[in-house]
């Protein structure tokens, strides 16, 4: 699936489902329809209400529902303070972005390293890399 949910899903409805095993709670939010890609999600702690926290970051159980404040695990929600959901997307945009830049950079790093150091057959570098043989000599002798 390719594009972005708002061309494919301008009036979507949503729902949110708790999650829990053992060690941790979480609520995620998700187009409905669309299970495979969560919207966004919130790490709970323990005495944290489930539904009262989607309500502190912009969301509003939809009213009517049999499963708001129940110890049922999903209800439906729609955007309530859709500035406050907007900036909370963007948190977690910036943050995803950072990180993919880290790993990255990281990762060019290492194939350099290793290319350049002969640490390891290029064929292997390549194939540990997924990338071609004539990337880790671009990699290697910093081209591109």
């Amino acid at each position: 699936m390719s594009g972005s949910w708002g061309h494919r899903w301008p009036r979507a409805t949503y729902t949110a489902t708790l999650n829990q095993d053992r060690n941790e709670r979480e609520i995620v939010v998700h187009i409905d329809g669309v299970t495979d890609r969560p919207l966004i999600s919130y790490r709970l702690e323990p005495e944290d209400d489930p539904w009262g926290h989607l309500e502190q970051h912009g969301w509003s159980i939809v009213h009517g529902s049999d499963s708001a404040g129940q110890d049922l695990a999903t209800a439906p929600v729609e955007p309530g303070d859709i500035r406050q959901i907007i900036a909370g997307l963007t948190c977690r945009r910036l943050a995803a972005q950072h990180a993919a830049t880290v790993a990255d950079l990281a990762w060019r790093h290492m194939i350099q390293r290793a290319a350049h150091d002969h640490l390891a057959p290029t064929s292997a570098i390549a194939r540990e890399g997924n990338i071609s043989v004539e990337r880790v000599y671009q990699l290697r002798d910093g081209r591109r």
